[in-house]
C-alpha cells in the first residue's frame, strides 16, 4: 500500500488546477473530488482503481461519493479537457522560444480488458499494434504535441465501432475522421512551424489535406505499395526498388546512425508533389526492404525528414507512461461517461507532471523521474504532517483518522 497522500497540503497541484480555471467549471465538492483523483493517479501505487485512489488519498468522503462524481455528477469533462488544452497552449506560447519546430502526432492505442469483462460499455474486438492481433478492448485515438523540450498530450477520443454506434444512436466516426477532428482542433503557436507525424495507418490523403489547410506539412510512414511516377511512369514503390542501385543512394547521419537513402520527388498517389525518402538504416542491402517516409515539404532535406519522423516515438513513450505509471487502463467503472471522466483526470495528471518536468529539466530526464519526485515529495509532506501534529499535541487516533488509517 502507498503512503497516504496529504492532498490538501499539495499547494502546487491545487494552484495548477485553480490557475487553469477549473473552479469556474466545477462546484467546490466537484473540484475537491477531481483534485483527489488527479493526486491519487500521480501519487498512487501500481493499481490505480477508484477504490485504491480513494484509499491512498485518505479522502474523507465515502468511496461511493467519488464514484458518483465520475458516473452521475453534472459536470462536463469535455469542457475541463478544453480548459486543459487552452492552458497548455497559453503556457507554451509564453515559454517556447521563437522559430522552433513543433510536431503534432496522432495515433491510437488499445486498452485491453479481460475477455470475460462484459459489463463495461463500449468494449469490442480491436486490433492491438503492440500484440499484433485483435484484443477485447477500448480503442482511443489521441494526439500529442512536442516542441522545444516539451512533450504534452493533447486530445483523446474513444473510437466506437459502427455497429455499436448504430445500436446506441451515436454518430459513427472512423479513426481517420477522429484524427482529422483533432487536427482541426489544434492551433499552432504563432512564430513556430508545425509538422504532422503519422504512421502508415494515418498517412492518408484526407489527413494530409486537413493538415495542409492548417498550414501544417505531413511527414509520415507509407507502405511500399504506394504509387509513384518517376519520369511519368506509374509504378508502386516496391516495383521501383528493383531499379535502384547502391550508386544511386546518398548517406546521411541521424542521431549517430547511418542511413543510405534514395530521394524521390514528384507525384505520390493523388498528391501532386511530395518527397518519398527510402531509408536503409545501417547501410544499403538489396535483400532488405527500405523504410519509406513521405514528406509534403519538398524543401526539407533527407536527414531532417528522418530526424523529424523519429520524434513520432514521443507518443509511443507517452502511451507507456499513461498505462504503466498513471493507470490509464486500470479503470473498473462501467459507463462510457465515467470512463472518459477518469481519462480526463489521467490526462490532467500527465499534463501537470510534464510541465513540472520541463520546469526542472536539470533534475528530471523523463516523466518517470518526475513521478518519482512527486511521490517523494508526498512522503516529505506526510512526515511534516505527523511532526506538526505531534508538536500540536494531536492525539494519535486523530492523526490516524486524518490519514484515513485504521487505529
Amino acid at each position: 500500500m502507498s503512503a497516504p497522500l496529504i492532498v490538501q497540503k499539495d499547494r502546487r497541484l491545487v494552484k495548477f488546477l485553480y490557475t487553469m480555471g477549473l473552479q469556474i467549471l466545477l462546484s467546490r465538492p466537484q473540484f475537491t473530488h477531481f483534485l483527489y483523483i488527479v493526486a491519487g493517479i500521480i501519487g498512487g501505487g501500481h493499481r490505480l482503481t477508484i477504490s485504491n485512489i480513494h484509499r491512498t488519498t485518505a479522502a474523507k468522503r465515502a468511496i461511493c461519493s467519488m464514484t458518483r462524481f465520475l458516473s452521475r455528477s453534472p459536470w462536463d469533462c469535455a469542457m475541463v479537457n478544453r480548459y486543459r488544452k487552452e492552458y497548455v497552449m497559453e503556457y507554451l506560447h509564453e515559454n517556447v522560444r521563437p522559430n522552433k519546430v513543433g510536431f503534432l502526432i496522432p495515433d491510437d492505442t488499445a486498452i485491453v480488458k479481460d475477455p470475460d469483462t462484459k459489463h463495461i460499455e463500449g468494449l469490442n474486438f480491436h486490433f492491438s499494434h503492440l500484440d499484433g492481433k485483435t484484443k477485447w478492448s477500448h480503442q482511443v485515438v489521441s494526439s500529442h504535441y512536442s516542441i522545444d523540450g516539451f512533450s504534452l498530450p493533447m486530445n483523446y477520443t474513444l473510437y466506437l465501432r459502427k455497429d455499436y454506434c448504430k445500436e446506441h444512436g451515436l454518430e459513427f466516426k472512423s479513426k481517420i475522421d477522429i484524427a482529422i477532428d483533432q487536427i482541426n482542433d489544434f492551433q499552432p503557436i504563432p512564430g513556430t512551424k508545425t509538422y504532422l507525424l503519422t504512421d502508415v495507418w494515418y498517412t492518408s490523403q484526407r489527413v494530409i489535406e486537413a493538415a495542409l489547410k492548417k498550414g501544417i506539412h505531413t511527414i509520415g510512414a507509407i507502405k511500399r505499395n504506394r504509387i509513384i511516377y518517376p519520369k511519368g511512369i506509374r509504378i508502386p514503390i516496391a516495383g521501383f526498388l528493383r531499379y535502384i542501385c547502391e550508386s544511386d543512394l546518398d548517406t546521411v547521419t541521424v542521431d549517430g546512425k547511418l542511413y543510405d537513402v534514395y530521394r524521390y520527388e514528384g507525384k505520390v498517389g493523388k498528391i501532386d508533389n511530395a518527397v518519398v525518402v527510402m531509408c536503409w538504416e545501417g547501410g544499403y542491402d538489396k535483400q532488405d526492404k527500405p523504410f519509406c517516409i513521405l514528406c509534403t515539404d519538398v524543401e526539407l532535406e533527407d536527414s531532417k525528414i528522418i530526424a523529424y519522423y523519429l520524434v513520432r516515438w514521443d507518443i509511443e513513450t507517452s502511451y507507456r507512461y499513461f498505462k504503466e505509471r498513471l493507470g490509464f487502463d486500470h479503470y473498473q467503472v462501467r459507463s462510457l461517461e465515467a470512463i472518459q471522466r477518469f481519462w480526463c483526470a489521467v490526462y490532467m495528471a500527465y499534463t501537470y507532471l510534464e510541465l513540472y518536468r520541463a520546469e526542472n529539466k536539470v533534475r528530471f530526464r523523463n516523466l518517470g523521474e518526475a513521478i518519482d519526485a512527486y511521490r517523494q515529495g508526498n512522503a516529505r509532506r506526510l512526515i511534516k504532517f505527523a511532526y506538526e501534529a505531534a508538536l500540536n499535541g494531536q492525539p494519535l487516533p486523530s492523526v490516524y483518522r486524518n490519514l484515513g488509517l485504521a487505529a
